[in-house]
């Protein structure tokens, strides 16, 4: 037996407005069924997005501390360098500069620096401070200090600069006590002459 398309096509059609015609379900029913069709294809939507928020944000995460863990790398690998450079200073006299890039490598929460600690870097930092030479800081001058002589007594030195200033100092506390101003030019050479009278 042969079918024919067509005429299975239009009865099937023709089946379809005939129950649209003359519903044996109240259309208030079809609608509720629509809804409810439609509110669990929303939840089925609604997990899926859900489900992928997750997966993106756990993507992120892992993301997030691979890219934290090379910064910690790259930041330790900054600190032995730095380290190093400050022992090299302290090696060549120059404790000050060895304790400034060791602390430059090291974490600091007060200033909000935050980097891996490095026990290298503690290490130039307490090196660099044993072998400091310098007692205090003279400060005052503009520029360069050509020359700074001590007398006799101890009790006082005095520095002359390339500002056209020589300044007096006590060496106990590292106060100025006078400023020698009036010289046109860099004060290149001095000495402390000793008066008996005063």
């Amino acid at each position: 037996m042969l079918f024919n398309r067509d005429a299975v096509v239009q009865s099937a059609a023709g089946e379809v407005k005939l129950r649209f015609r003359h519903p044996t379900v109240p259309s208030h029913a079809r609608f509720i069924a629509l809804a409810l069709i439609f509110l669990g294809a929303s939840r089925s939507n609604l997990a899926e997005s859900n489900r992928q928020l997750a997966q993106r944000t756990n993507e992120a995460q892992l993301n997030l501390g691979k890219a934290q863990d090379q910064r910690d790398k790259a930041l330790l690998t900054q600190s032995l360098f730095l380290a190093d450079l400050g022992r090299q200073q302290s090696e060549k006299g120059n404790a000050v500069s060895g304790m400034l890039l060791a602390l430059e490598a090291l974490p600091d929460a007060n200033e909000g620096i935050q980097r891996p600690y490095s026990p290298e870097a503690e290490a130039a930092l307490f090196s660099s401070a044993y072998s400091q030479r310098e007692r205090m800081v003279l400060a005052g001058h503009q520029t360069h200090v050509p020359i700074a002589l001590f007398c006799h007594d101890g009790k006082r030195i005095i520095s002359a600069s390339g500002d056209g200033t020589a300044r007096v100092w006590d060496p106990a506390t590292g106060r100025q006590i006078a400023l020698l101003s009036g010289h046109t030019g860099t004060i290149r050479a001095g000495s402390i002459v000793i008066d008996p009278t005063l």
